[in-house]
């Protein structure tokens, strides 16, 4: 007598897992290269560095004193924190327009009318700035000319901020109407 196999329930499965693999689309396997960051050189003797310079050059000696090469994640930092640290001095830079163009005057040799000008010109461009909270400060003494030097800026700093909120599609509560003073 001769045996008989079922193989229907076998083949049925080989043919849904046939059917999944799709033979249209070759499979391609990609292997990227990720690009090794260089480490920074070190900067000659007796030349100052940056505060993130000073602390790459700590992990340099710690990772030099373990005989381990600088990890990629530390040099990545250490690039990143020069392009914020750039970001800061420039923005410092940009608020103290005065100090720089005098500065730049100076190294440049111009005369004193030269920098004079200069400076007018500098002084100018410093009162278009935006004022920012830190300008403000505390309230000096009531009746004292800071004093309405201040309160000046409060309201150009409150006027600033209503501006952005309008400006970003906000509205803004509105003031109280001034009473108009009756006579008798």
């Amino acid at each position: 007598m001769a045996r008989v196999i079922k193989l229907k329930k076998e083949i049925s499965d080989i043919t849904v897992s046939l059917a999944a693999l799709s033979l249209d689309e070759p499979v391609q396997r990609r292997f990227k290269l990720k690009k090794l960051l260089a480490v920074p050189p070190k900067p000659p003797h007796g030349i100052a560095t940056s505060i993130a310079g000073e602390a790459f050059e700590a992990i340099r000696e710690y990772y030099a004193n373990r005989d381990e090469p600088v990890p990629q994640e530390e040099i990545k930092w250490y690039q990143d924190e020069l392009i914020a640290e750039k970001k800061n001095y420039e923005e410092f830079w940009d608020r103290c327009c005065v100090t720089r163009a005098i500065m730049e005057s100076v190294m440049r040799g111009d005369d004193e009318i030269a920098m004079m000008k200069v400076e007018l010109a500098a002084r100018a461009s410093e009162k278009k700035q935006p004022i920012r909270p830190e300008d403000i400060g505390p309230m000096p003494p009531h009746g004292t000319p800071e004093f309405w030097s201040w309160c000046r800026k409060r309201k150009l700093l409150k006027a600033q901020q209503d501006a952005a909120i309008i400006a970003a599609g906000g509205t803004v509560k509105a003031t109280k109407p001034k009473k108009s003073k009756k006579t008798i």
